[in-house]
């Protein structure tokens, strides 16, 4: 599985968006997954709150963190939505850093 580093603004969004479509029952679930997976208590906790604390406490892991819980859920269309975003979100970016690099080049 292929790691993409997604900026924290973006992780945040992404993650919300995503738990967001997850039933309340899930949501119970997927938060009992994390905490057991990683030892760090999400419960009881609002969808805002949870998603802000995964982005605050572990950065660019949270979106795989993510996946790796949703995958034990047999969520995988929301694994395979973060996937294709967080690669849509790395296409982004690459021709940006491609032209910094340039310009750096340049000098």
């Amino acid at each position: 599985m292929e790691k993409v580093q997604v900026e924290p603004m973006t992780a945040k969004k992404l993650l919300f968006e995503t738990l967001n479509d997850l039933s309340s029952e899930e949501l119970h679930t997927f938060k009992s997954l994390f905490e057991s997976e990683k030892g760090f208590p999400l419960s009881p906790r609002s969808l805002q709150d949870t998603v802000e604390l995964m982005v605050e406490t572990y950065s660019h892991e949270c979106v795989e963190l993510t996946k790796k819980v949703l995958k034990k859920m047999n969520r995988t269309d929301l694994v395979q939505r973060l996937s294709d975003i967080s690669s849509g979100t790395k296409e982004k970016q690459q021709p940006s850093l491609i032209q910094r690099v340039s310009n750096v080049t340049s000098l």
